[in-house]
């Protein structure tokens, strides 16, 4: 078992500040060496003041220093340090008053937390040998006699009800690492939005894109596929309203089929610009624009390269070389076409 007393009265001298997470901290003040008038020295001092209001170290210096003495885990430290704070609680909670590491007397103020008081006549400067006694004798009977008089936590065996009650306290460093965790998640909060937002722009949408349209054309060619089914047993009416019983139902499903192929052929059309002239002047294209509408042709007209092409849009080539010769009938001129990357027949 650690004993955490002898641990706290030497890093009263090595140290001139540190804390006891959930208990609070020990904070140094310093007297300078003089000399009286009659000659004699005084040695300088160095006295502690107890500030329950600290109580989280972030640094850990008083359970790192342990784990070092003790050439233990950090986590057992940690372990046997809340027990000891549980049973110096209690007692605290049970008596008001405990005397820690037999230097300091903690109580509970009206207000709810702790206060510490030392003996002014404790001097933490100089760290005394082995043969020297710590406290000077008076104080050390003075301490005695408290001490006869309150509980003390070192050594005392936990009680079965004690080991089995949760300690509750206010550790700090038991939330440290999950305080962390905390930390790091904010800062990898933005970032996986970022992430997921490139995702979203650079993968997903596309191959949404590209499903939907897929899934488009899916669809228009079943409705094309159900539409010309036909049941071979189907009845068939005549014009006369009357039953027609010579129509075969298979020449029928595949007129139905056919009509199909050739309005989807249809819609596949390529859009053709059958060119009738191609002019500097606005006057003159809007002239033959005008002429050719009198003649029944929906001329238009198209700037190209800073020229003016009068044109007949069409859809499919056959229409296109049927118009193509037309306008070459109505303008006595050679006509060409052009498709809709702009490339002609000539």
């Amino acid at each position: 078992m650690i004993n955490f007393d002898k641990h706290l009265k030497e890093l009263l001298y090595e140290e001139d500040f540190f804390i006891i997470p959930s208990l609070g901290a020990f904070i140094a003040s310093f007297t300078q060496a003089e000399i009286t008038d009659g000659g004699q020295l005084i040695e300088p001092t160095k006295s502690f003041d107890f500030n329950g209001l600290l109580h989280a170290d972030d640094n850990d210096k008083f359970i790192n220093y342990i784990k070092e003495k003790e050439n233990i885990s950090k986590g057992e430290v940690i372990d046997q340090l809340k027990n000891y704070l549980l049973r110096f609680k209690s007692g605290l909670n049970d008596n008001g008053k405990m005397i820690l590491a037999d230097v300091c007397a903690i109580t509970v103020s009206d207000q709810g937390y702790l206060e510490g008081k030392f003996n002014p006549e404790l001097n933490f400067y100089t760290k005394p040998s082995f043969s020297e006694p710590v406290v000077p004798i008076s104080t050390s009977q003075k301490i005695q006699e408290e001490i006869s008089q309150y509980p003390q936590v070192q050594g005392e065996e936990l009680t079965e009800e004690e080991e089995n009650t949760e300690y509750t306290g206010d550790l700090e460093y038991e939330e440290e690492n999950h305080n962390k965790w905390l930390k790091y998640l904010l800062y990898l909060l933005p970032l996986l939005l970022i992430f997921g937002a490139l995702y979203y722009v650079i993968l997903y949408k596309p191959f949404e894109t590209k499903t939907t349209i897929a899934g488009e054309g899916q669809q228009e060619n079943l409705a094309i596929e159900q539409s010309a089914e036909a049941k071979p047993d189907s009845i068939y009416i005549d014009a006369n309203g009357e039953i027609d019983e010579n129509v075969n139902p298979q020449d029928v499903v595949d007129e139905i089929k056919q009509g199909l192929e050739e309005q989807k052929g249809t819609a596949r059309l390529k859009r053709f610009e059958v060119s009738a002239g191609l002019f500097d002047l606005k006057e003159n294209a809007e002239k033959l624009v005008k002429r050719m509408g009198d003649a029944g042709f929906d001329a238009e007209i198209k700037l190209v390269n800073g020229m003016r092409r009068v044109y007949v849009p069409v859809n499919g080539i056959e229409a296109a070389e049927a118009m193509s010769n037309r306008i070459e009938q109505f303008t006595g001129d050679k006509s060409v076409y052009f498709d809709e990357n702009g490339i002609s027949n000539r």
